[in-house]
């Protein structure tokens, strides 16, 4: 989330004494500063409030936001090179180093007030200065265990407000395998299953429970709201999940066991004590009602979940620390209507995962088509959907059947506010130091007030919006046009 400060100098202390007094007392304020009066202090500016500096546009560039903060911003090559950040101004910075990605338009990049943090080519993980791109720290896999893990490896940021670093955030590196593979580790049997270090300074911070990857399938995962780091390890249908504290580096234990032996690759979060893991099977559900200090016990059977046609799935809200959970799909799989299903939303000061599921009627969503993203849930979600209110469930704002755009109430499931006019709207994101939600409409970016759905602005390009992105005190819109595709971006300024 953007941090917007304003420093106001005021006189701490003003000697209303006699000057042969004042004198006399070498601590006091007027001592030290001998032509201070009473009009600095009533000129001191006082702060402003935030406001939006005019549209830039950028040309030909990395069309890929991988991170912000209030001054600069990371735009990446969507299939590689050009990598840059560039100021408030819209001037190149530096270059980034060619960066490592397993598909297109997906690096492993994080950022935080201080820091770039990338992934670079050779897999190390990078921790770059934002103004100048100088290296604070770097992380390579093969010197942290120490042997060579080949592929099966991979950094994780675990943070509550991902991509965005806050205070209780780690970097994870986690080991996944799928059974013994010739690896120079793989060789010595038991590594780590994590290690967790301190993403501002690089230092190692602790680490997690050996595991045998020489003839384990060992998986690693992160905690949606990051207070965790988990790591599966087993053969078969049995299987040990450890629990890692990312603030202490306590571990605590489960096992469980599935009904079937290709089922364990992917796990994730559903409640504060549900799980859900997923393979090449049906996936399975278990519950965890007490965790244990030491490995082993008694397995928790797991139950199929195929009888369940939608993706259950948590999503984090990086400008409000709202956990939510939030999919796309038919109520049941004989249905052809697709429905919005708003499944449990977590506060961003609680440490625990609702497991509260809504019971009311599901708004209907727009039908997408492939070319617009309908595999993904990129437009119906943007960035950041979630709206606080005060004392109120938070907003969602979604596009809907009815109207161009919506704010549903997250508790009950109706609209609060709704946008009529225009193209359909969709790439939704709240911007909370605006109390804004930006949004696409073919040529245009609009803005409404994120409380009440009224128009606050709104700009048209000569080319279709492809992607409204948002990081840090920046606004970017990328346009695919015949020459390829350009940037435009936009800054809230102080």
């Amino acid at each position: 989330m953007s941090r917007f400060r304003a420093f106001v100098s005021t006189l701490a202390i003003m000697c209303l004494l006699a000057t042969s007094a004042c004198a006399s007392n070498p601590q006091s304020s007027d001592s030290k500063n001998a032509d201070s009066t009473d009009s600095d202090a009533d000129s001191a500016e006082p702060p402003k409030d935030p406001a939006w500096g005019e549209w830039m546009d950028l040309g030909d560039v990395g069309d890929t936001v991988g991170g912000a903060n209030d001054e600069y911003v990371a735009l990446l090559g969507e299939t590689g090179p050009p990598h840059a950040v560039y100021d408030t101004s819209g001037n190149k910075v530096w270059d980034i180093p060619e960066l490592s990605s397993e598909e297109p338009g997906k690096y492993s990049t994080y950022s935080s007030d201080e820091l770039f943090i990338a992934e670079v080519k050779n897999g190390d993980l990078v921790g770059f200065n934002w103004a100048d791109g100088s290296e604070k720290w770097r992380l390579n896999a093969k010197e942290v265990l120490p042997c060579d893990p080949g592929d099966d490896w991979m950094w994780r940021l675990v943070s509550r407000t991902f991509p965005n670093v806050d205070e209780e955030s780690v970097i994870a590196l986690t080991i996944f395998t799928s059974g013994a593979y010739e690896t120079e580790c793989a060789s010595k049997g038991e590594v780590p299953g994590s290690i967790a270090f301190d993403p501002s300074t690089g230092e190692e911070k602790w680490r997690g429970p050996n595991v045998d990857v020489s003839r384990n399938a060992v998986e690693g995962h992160h905690s949606i709201t990051g207070k965790y780091v988990y790591t599966t390890s087993g053969y078969g249908s049995a299987y040990q999940l450890n629990r890692t504290e990312t603030g202490s580096g306590k571990t605590t234990y489960a096992s469980f066991e599935t009904s079937d032996e290709s089922t364990v690759g992917f796990l994730r979060e559903v409640s504060d004590k549900g799980f859900i893991v997923s393979g090449l099977g049906p996936d399975e559900y278990f519950e965890v009602d007490s965790w244990s200090d030491s490995p082993g016990g008694e397995p928790i059977l797991t139950n199929p979940t195929d009888d369940y046609p939608i993706m259950y799935e948590l999503h984090n809200s990086p400008g409000t620390g709202y956990v939510y959970g939030f999919e796309v799909g038919p109520d049941h799989h004989f249905d052809s209507a697709l429905k919005y299903h708003l499944f449990n939303v977590t506060e961003p000061n609680a440490s625990y995962i609702s497991p509260n599921l809504t019971d009311y009627a599901m708004p209907q969503a727009p039908d997408y088509t492939d070319d617009q993203g309908g595999d993904t849930y990129d437009p119906y979600l943007g960035n950041d959907p979630i709206v606080p209110r005060d004392g109120k469930a938070p907003l969602i704002v979604l596009p809907w059947t009815k109207s161009k755009l919506a704010a549903f109430d997250y508790k009950t499931g109706k609209p609060v506010w709704t946008v009529d006019d225009g193209e359909r709207a969709d790439h939704t994101t709240y911007i909370p130091s605006m109390s804004e939600v930006v949004f696409r409409q073919k040529n245009r970016v609009v803005a409404v007030d994120a409380l009440t759905g009224e128009e606050k602005w709104a700009e048209d390009f000569d080319k279709p919006v492809g992607v409204l992105d948002q990081a840090g005190a920046f606004l970017v819109a990328t346009h695919d046009g015949e020459s390829g595709a350009t940037v435009s971006i936009r800054v809230i300024e102080k």
